[in-house]
């Protein structure tokens, strides 16, 4: 039976060797996180913003309920920024159906987030 401190230090020196690893296959072939923002009025705009200036990390997709928002949004955000044009979905579970996609930054109003993070 291994003592408890000699079990935690083996631990900590097996999970620091997972962080400072060179492998970064999580990030995917091309080095890139591809994001969908849920969400993109109000703060979700702020997501897309602070996501697109991250060098590793692209905005793929768009998903909100209100469809009438997706032309401007991008006008605004990708357009000038040369940015290429995201997916763009209504309903949450056909964006994480997308295979294309890595992660999602749920920017909806408190009472559906956990709605989000349950699917």
């Amino acid at each position: 039976m291994m003592p408890r401190r000699e079990f935690l230090k083996q631990s900590a020196v097996a999970g620091s060797s997972l962080l400072i690893g060179t492998n970064n296959t999580w990030a995917g072939a091309n080095n890139r996180v591809r994001v969908g923002v849920v969400g993109i009025h109000g703060m979700g705009q702020n997501h897309i913003k602070e996501y697109s200036r991250l060098a590793d990390v692209e905005v793929a997709a768009l998903c909100d309920v209100d469809e009438n928002l997706f032309e401007e949004v991008i006008a605004k955000q990708f357009t000038p920024a040369n940015l290429r044009r995201p997916k763009t979905y209504t309903d949450i579970r056909k964006l994480l159906e997308d295979k294309d996609i890595d992660a999602i930054s749920v920017v909806t109003p408190n009472h559906l987030q956990s709605l989000a993070a349950i699917r």
